[in-house]
């Protein structure tokens, strides 16, 4: 319930954490079953519900991007958790489905806008909806997403959605092999942490450069799975050698363990 979840935010907050909930968008698998209006639907049948795969391979419903409906729905989820107490959001799933085969989204006004500027008008809503000031709207995005000239299925760079902080997933494992950063490539870089982070983040840096003053600033994702701490501490290295000591990031791991002591020597 919304009042359990305010206690645990402050239980949170009296032990030291900043709590940052993660919310998925439009890759949302439950909403748009009783969310009719705000779903994507089927191209020759626009009142069924599209599947981003067949039933049989485990095919899911996604919110539709171009839908007043969905944008709404997830702001009040958003509003909600700021009224629960949390001063910012981790908005994952900004997104458009990766294949889009017989996908229909409908001919409302938002159909106007391309597919980068409709997910950019939904980050600057929202963020203006929760207030700028009080809870800080930040977005999640694979790291290739964002250094790379491949943007599907966001269309644009995330960087640019307006967003205040933009969290790339820079896991060693998930940026391919070589790793092409910029005119730079990286052999391996699952086996070389330090160096993969800091390429990524090299090319990130030098993107934000070219923006305004309005830049986001940037707090990655970091892989802290199938790595000896000696690896986790290399990409917490290469995050302060590039972006300072000040600096921000995340570590991920999907079975939410964590040796902090070991990372603290």
């Amino acid at each position: 319930s919304l009042s359990e979840l305010k206690e645990l935010a402050q239980r949170m907050r009296d032990k030291g954490i900043t709590p940052l909930p993660r919310l998925f968008a439009f890759k949302d698998r439950t909403a748009p079953s009783a969310l009719t209006e705000a779903r994507i639907g089927l191209q020759d049948e626009p009142g069924w519900m599209w599947l981003d795969n067949s039933r049989e391979q485990g095919g899911k419903p996604w919110l539709n991007p171009y839908s007043s409906q969905a944008h709404q729905y997830i702001t009040d989820l958003c509003t909600e958790l700021k009224g629960a107490g949390f001063s910012g959001l981790i908005l994952d799933g900004v997104q458009f489905p990766n294949q889009q085969s017989q996908a229909y989204y409908g001919t409302g006004p938002l159909t106007s806008l391309s597919r980068g500027d409709v997910l950019a008008r939904f980050v600057s809503d929202l963020r203006q909806a929760v207030g700028p000031q009080d809870c800080a709207v930040l977005v999640a995005s694979p790291g290739l997403s964002v250094f790379s000239d491949d943007t599907a299925p966001y269309y644009a760079n995330p960087l640019t959605f307006g967003e205040a902080g933009a969290c790339p997933f820079l896991l060693p494992s998930s940026l391919g092999d070589p790793l092409k950063a910029g005119t730079e490539t990286l052999s391996d870089p699952a086996g070389n942490p330090y160096d993969a982070v800091k390429l990524a983040l090299n090319q990130i840096t030098l993107r934000l450069r070219l923006m305004d003053e309005d830049a986001p600033y940037v707090c990655p994702w970091l892989q802290a799975y199938d790595y000896a701490s000696r690896d986790i501490l290399e990409q917490i290295r290469a995050v302060t050698d590039t972006a300072g000591k000040e600096a921000c990031y995340i570590l991920y791991n999907p079975q939410g363990t964590y040796d902090f002591a070991a990372l603290s020597d």
